[in-house]
């Protein structure tokens, strides 16, 4: 019945991960194809509700791009590079001594 044909197909698209001792998980091998990873990609971690979102980092670069002026310190910099200095310079200003 339909149903049961819904409930089969919504459960044969979720597959379960085990999160190891180091905070780390596999992405099943079909997911990963379909979505283009390749070994060594980086992904960029959102937190949604209850729910983790992955999504290649280089989308966030293409889906600004055009959008936003890159200044040109930046120009040369890949994602990680920019999120670490972002970060850096984030808790420069937060926990700077107020004299």
């Amino acid at each position: 019945d339909k149903a049961s044909l819904l409930v089969y197909t919504f459960l044969t698209m979720l597959q379960t991960v085990r999160i190891t001792s180091k905070r780390q998980i596999t992405i099943p091998v079909k997911i990963f194809n379909e979505l283009g990873f390749s070994q060594g990609d980086r992904l960029l971690v959102k937190k949604k509700d209850n729910s983790i979102m992955l999504t290649p980092a280089e989308d966030l670069v293409k889906s600004l791009a055009g959008v936003i002026k890159v200044p040109k310190v930046l120009e040369d910099k890949d994602v990680e590079t920019m999120i670490h200095d972002a970060k850096v310079e984030y808790f420069k200003q937060k926990y700077k001594s107020k004299k």
